[in-house]
């Protein structure tokens, strides 16, 4: 049994790539963490402010680490992708109605 100690308020969502190889989670203090269910590999991104959903990559496990959070603040949805410098964020405002 693996356990998984990353965030220290609410989770509010939680996502699975397509193989079941990689868990993503969001919380209310802005954290967002993936780990890898077969390894030690664990990932954590500060975002500042609360984050309410998570979608990771179906393909997360076989590409290019992509995945999608958002929150509340102003209805920004940011997708994060791995790049060969490292982590790269992009902001988007969406409008819900």
């Amino acid at each position: 049994m693996k356990e998984i100690a990353a965030h220290t308020a609410t989770i509010n969502d939680i996502s699975f790539d397509a193989d079941g190889e990689y868990i993503g989670s969001c919380s209310d203090v802005g954290t967002v963490a993936i780990s890898s269910l077969f390894t030690d590999e664990k990932l954590k991104f500060e975002y500042h402010r609360p984050m309410k959903a998570i979608a990771l990559d179906p393909n997360y496990s076989r590409n290019y680490r992509r995945f999608a959070t958002g929150g509340l603040a102003g209805q920004v949805l940011v997708l994060t992708k791995k790049t060969w410098g490292g982590y790269h964020k992009k902001a988007s405002l969406i409008s819900l109605g």
